[in-house]
């Protein structure tokens, strides 16, 4: 009944009309309610009780008090309920049952054309229904044989529902111990991999440190037997070397006592020849002052002396350059010597950074060694470690599909219990109504 009010409204609220230059025509009106009555209905009256032209010259506006009548072209009915896949069907209102319709049509001129409206004022309190080809084959008539055949079938087959329910709910507790009991046989599963586990990542960590441990203890070895060879090494070369520098140096102490002795007998020759000289010339000067007139002797000793000076002089030309020449020797001899001792020294240096390159390039090859069995078992253990590790992640997936999948099939019969529980009580509810309703 709400139903049809509510349809009434919205089907014959507003009907536009468009119309021609003169007033509008109630026929219009007449054919718009017509076609906006439900399915299964028929106009059977249409009455203007009065009109009265209520606008303007400017703005023409007509109202119509309109008294109208239907009824439905055939018995209506309406779904009760669905029982066994069937619909089961209750008479609304019966073929020709007469209602009437209140209303007021407005017409009004817009753009030279005449538009109309129509409000219903009262709508029957009724149900609409509707006509039997509306509703699915499969349906049955309330009161009729059909019908109380259609219940009794009802009520076997809640009582087979009744059973089944109850089996689903047995399967369903057995399969909800079953899928406890697994939760914790696969989370003790899990516990004890995962213990063993934790106990391979403690055992393989002290294995890495006691590696570590083994190749820095390696490595120091290594370091105090090469730092001791080299020590030995270089002892033996530095030995060699003060050697050569020892004898170097005897050579250069007998070649500076030489070359001293040299000077020596070169300032001790010097001497001998001023002495000589001066003996010669001062005996030669006695004789010429004995013998010689003083004027004569005077010029003569000017003479005499100036010989001397330059016989000194010669003399000591000769000792200069007997000097220069022992410089010279004695430079020779010291850049030799010199040469001698950087060479000594950097072959010494030399035999020192060929036994550093050796000592380095060896410690170089035996780190690297070490280093490199280090990581290849680092790597044996890493792998082993990782193994385990997608060992337990695959039981852990593993363990999951197996709950997943369990629990798909509980969820999946619950929700099938579920829903056999809510078909249950409909159709009981729905049963029990109908067979409390009178003529049953």
């Amino acid at each position: 009944m709400k139903t049809w009010r509510n349809c009434g409204y919205i089907l014959l609220l507003i009907a536009m009309l468009i119309g021609c230059s003169e007033p509008p025509q109630l026929a219009a009106v007449k054919q718009q309610l017509e076609k906006d009555l439900p399915a299964g209905w028929q106009l059977t009256g249409f009455n203007v009780e009065a009109s009265e032209e209520t606008g303007s010259k400017v703005e023409p506006v007509w109202q119509y008090r309109i008294v109208a009548s239907m009824a439905p072209k055939e018995n209506l009915h309406y779904r009760v309920g669905n029982l066994l896949q069937t619909d089961i069907l209750e008479v609304a209102q019966k073929k020709k049952q007469q209602f009437q319709l209140h209303g007021i049509a407005y017409s009004s001129l817009e753009a030279g054309q005449w538009r109309s409206r129509l409000d219903i004022q009262t709508v029957p309190q009724f149900r609409p229904g509707k006509p039997l080809a509306a509703f699915s084959p499969q349906h049955v008539l309330q009161g009729s044989s059909d019908y109380k055949k259609l219940l009794k079938q009802a009520k076997q087959s809640l009582t087979e529902q009744q059973q089944k329910i109850a089996v689903d709910e047995e399967q369903l507790a057995k399969g909800i111990a079953r899928y406890n009991e697994l939760n914790r046989e696969l989370q003790e599963k899990t516990r004890l991999s995962a213990e063993q586990l934790a106990s391979l990542q403690q055992q393989f960590s002290q294995q890495r440190a006691d590696l570590q441990q083994q190749v820095s203890s390696q490595s120091r070895e290594l370091s105090s037997q090469l730092q001791a060879e080299r020590q030995q090494q270089t002892a033996l070369f530095k030995q060699e070397y003060d050697k050569k520098v020892a004898e170097v140096d005897a050579e250069h102490r007998l070649a500076r006592a030489n070359f001293s002795a040299e000077r020596t007998r070169a300032r001790e020759a010097r001497s001998a020849a001023r002495t000589k000289t001066r003996d010669e010339f001062s005996a030669d000067t006695s004789a010429a002052r004995k013998n010689m007139a003083r004027a004569d002797y005077t010029v003569y000793k000017a003479e005499s002396d100036e010989k001397l000076r330059q016989a000194y002089q010669q003399i000591e030309q000769q000792y200069q350059v007997q000097l220069a020449e022992l410089k010279k020797q004695e430079d020779e001899h010291n850049a030799i010597r010199r040469s001698t001792l950087d060479t000594l020294n950097a072959a010494y240096r030399q035999q020192i950074a060929e036994l550093s390159d050796q000592q380095s390039s060896q410690s170089n090859t035996v780190r690297a060694e070490l280093t490199q069995q280090q990581q290849d078992t680092r790597a044996k253990l890493d792998a082993e470690l990782q193994q385990a590790r997608n060992s337990h992640q695959v039981m852990l997936q593993d363990n999951n599909r197996q709950l997943t999948e369990l629990r798909v099939q509980l969820d999946s019969l619950q929700r099938q219990l579920s829903e056999a529980k809510n078909q249950y009580g409909q159709h009981s509810q729905l049963l029990a109504r109908l067979e409390a309703a009178p003529g049953n």
